[in-house]
């Protein structure tokens, strides 16, 4: 099968279009890089370069190279590969063994690889350290089985020539000496530490639920998920985005003109939330609906509070702590020439006595019964009719235990 792809490279300076053909696999991950001199006729030269970019693409296990007019220089099946996912991630090119020359950094399903051209046909250990015949400089054991999904970094760490790689795949992340494989630091994903609160999460959560419930993102329609986000809107309407989440997706909608003039009164809670909406409905259908995270955040209520005056009725109750630990009366100072006009204190056990011995009259109010319990209407024979035995005993009121009765 005939496929194309196109890819940007640098020919003395300008930039151009190379289409290669007969490329199977039009859907392979994609990198350029300068591995060498591959002229149409004569002989393949590694050792300089000519400043025209060739082009690798990993698909299906298998990484190659392809000059600008299609043709394959270089090809070497990945360790690691199975099954229809882990076929082979974005490729990273750098030179790992500081040999001057460029290799390939990729990813398979069990295994992170380094391929080198230099590990083909005759074998220099200048060139390819671990005399590998199959275009693999190194290989290391890795667990990433969505790899045609994840790439790896490469840097010169330490400016010795040769870069080091950096990859994580489900359980670790690594840092491999480029040269030989020899993992030069690990951190267990597992180590990793909490980022926030939950009580914290659910705030949030609960919050920019709002802007979808009753904010500017009104006009929000993502039928039975929670969803919640944040409109936005620049001075003079330059820019307007939405920015909203599920529990499955989090997608930013961002509408603005190239050359930051203002825009026809768009604003965050209008087209990019219709434009969010639509987006979010495809991607989500056929996924199982999931709530947002939540948790217990709220205060507990507080206790009702008591009616103005009432502790101070309270406090005069015999046995009150408040009135046991009360400061004996003084009579207060009277102004001169006042004496007989001004009245005495009051004392305090005067006037619970005083209460006690004139109660005020009460209404005939039959006593209190639970809601549930049947009484008959008239006694029962042959039983104690004594109204002790006929209701339940009850606590006296706060009025009783103040005024009596």
């Amino acid at each position: 099968m005939r496929n194309e792809f196109t890819a940007v490279v640098e020919r003395d300076g300008p930039w151009f279009v190379a289409y290669c053909a007969e490329v199977p696999g039009a859907n392979g991950q994609v990198a350029v890089g300068d591995f060498g001199t591959f002229p149409e006729t004569g002989q393949d030269d590694r050792s300089h370069t000519d400043g025209i970019a060739e082009i690798v693409v990993v698909y299906l296990g298998v990484a190659h190279v392809f000059t600008v007019t299609g043709r394959e220089v270089f090809s070497a099946n990945l360790r690691g590969t199975y099954g229809a996912t882990g076929q082979g991630g974005p490729p990273v090119i750098a030179d790992f063994d500081g040999d001057g020359r460029l290799e390939i950094g990729v990813a398979g399903a069990t295994a992170y690889n380094v391929l080198d051209p230099d590990c083909r046909g005759t074998l220099d250990p200048a060139t390819c350290a671990s005399l590998s015949t199959d275009g693999v400089l190194w290989a290391q054991p890795s667990q990433g089985n969505m790899s045609d999904l994840t790439g790896s970094a490469a840097f010169d760490f330490d400016g010795d020539g040769r870069a080091e790689v950096a990859y994580s795949d489900e359980c670790f992340t690594r840092l491999y000496d480029g040269a030989t494989g020899k993992v030069l630091y690990a951190r267990s994903e597992d180590a990793l530490s909490q980022v926030i609160d939950p009580r914290s999460v659910a705030m949030m959560n609960t919050m920019m639920q709002e802007t979808l419930l009753t904010g500017t993102a009104r006009k929000a329609e993502l039928p039975g998920w929670q969803a919640a986000g944040k409109t936005g809107t620049s001075q003079d309407f330059r820019d307007a985005w939405f920015v909203g989440y599920t529990s499955h997706l989090v997608a930013g909608v961002w509408l603005g003109n190239d050359d930051n003039s203002a825009t026809k009164h768009v604003s965050g809670g209008n087209l990019p939330v219709e434009i969010w909406s639509r987006l979010m409905r495809e991607a989500h259908k056929g996924v199982a609906v999931a709530a947002l995270p939540s948790g217990t955040w709220r205060a507990p209520p507080l206790p009702p509070a008591m009616p103005p005056g009432l502790d101070m009725l309270q406090s005069l109750l015999p046995g009150s702590p408040a009135r046991e630990q009360a400061p004996a009366p003084v009579a207060a100072a009277r102004p001169q020439g006042s004496a007989d006009n001004y009245p005495a204190p009051i004392n305090l056990d005067q006037a619970a006595q005083a209460a006690a011995r004139y109660p005020l009259p009460t209404a005939s109010v039959p006593p209190t019964r639970r809601r549930d319990a049947l009484l008959p209407p008239e006694d029962i024979p042959g039983a104690d009719a004594s109204a002790e035995h006929r209701y339940p005993p009850r606590e006296p009121s706060f009025f009783e235990k103040l005024f009596g009765g």
